[in-house]
């Protein structure tokens, strides 16, 4: 198979994906570029429709309650950010991986004692302390066979609240 160019996509081109995917559907993504006209690969399609295009996509601020569910279900599941995203209406995916990198994992670094080099001294980095908390979170959908994990329907997960009388550097 012949190598596609990397390239930003042009509005023209989402259109031309909207428009086939709203009159045939989101399915067999590798028929849909030759059949909308684009010159893309199926799954440069896919990865768009789905983390840009889709309506019903949530790109507001992540809220605590989104976090604290993000947190359980990483510690459960481990980087399964489809599953995970899946507690997240509207949420992507790719959005929650990422949001995980940028934001939450650091915030547990620095909970659990683990200061990056880059980051520098502990003292200088923010100070988190972990309470816990009650969280409601519908247990996960998976395929036949693989229920024979007992998900709790309660979960506890940390919250983020700047410890009290955190040392600060003058």
């Amino acid at each position: 198979m012949a190598r596609l160019p990397k390239s930003r996509w042009t509005p023209d081109e989402d259109i031309m994906l909207v428009s086939y995917i709203q009159e045939h559907g989101a399915s067999n993504w590798s028929l849909v570029p030759g059949n909308a006209g684009l010159n893309r690969s199926g799954k440069s399609c896919r990865f768009r429709w789905m983390n840009h295009l889709r309506p019903g996509i949530n790109r507001g601020k992540f809220t605590h309650h989104e976090e604290q569910i993000i947190i359980h279900y990483q510690a459960l599941l481990g980087n399964r950010w489809a599953d995970i995203a899946a507690h997240l209406p509207g949420r992507t995916d790719n959005g929650v991986k990422n949001y995980w990198h940028t934001h939450l994992k650091k915030k547990l670094d620095i909970v659990n004692g683990h200061v990056d080099e880059a980051m520098g001294d502990p003292i200088a980095a923010p100070v988190y302390q972990v309470s816990p908390i009650m969280v409601t979170v519908p247990a996960p959908n998976f395929a036949p066979g693989c229920e024979g994990f007992d998900y709790p329907s309660i979960a506890r997960a940390p919250s983020f609240a700047p410890a009290p009388n955190a040392c600060t550097r003058t």
